[in-house]
């Protein structure tokens, strides 16, 4: 997979857009369309037989965003994801204490 496209209602965020991109390292395309209502009016277009499934329309949104992710961010998110992964095992008994 070279690229991500995120919708809906977390798509509306630049700054969660940025972390997912980051995070995952790869490009990612923010549509803020409404995903559920596109998506049914693609299967009505394709069952009425206006277009292939293949072919559909691209939707319309001046929302839409190229992210790239970013290498500094990066490595932090590995060094954070490194520290819960050392705290996770004493985590895991805490419900033993009481």
């Amino acid at each position: 997979m070279s690229k991500l496209i995120l919708i809906g209602g977390g798509a509306r965020s630049n700054e969660w857009t940025q972390i997912i991109a980051d995070v995952f390292a790869k490009p990612l395309n923010r549509t803020t369309i409404a995903a559920s209502a596109y998506g049914t009016a693609v299967i009505a277009g394709v069952g009425l037989g206006w277009f292939d499934w293949r072919d559909t329309p691209e939707p319309t949104d001046s929302h839409r965003r190229d992210f790239e992710p970013a290498a500094k961010n990066r490595e932090r998110y590995d060094d954070m994801f490194a520290s819960y992964r050392e705290m996770v095992p004493s985590l895991s008994n805490a419900g033993d204490v009481v």
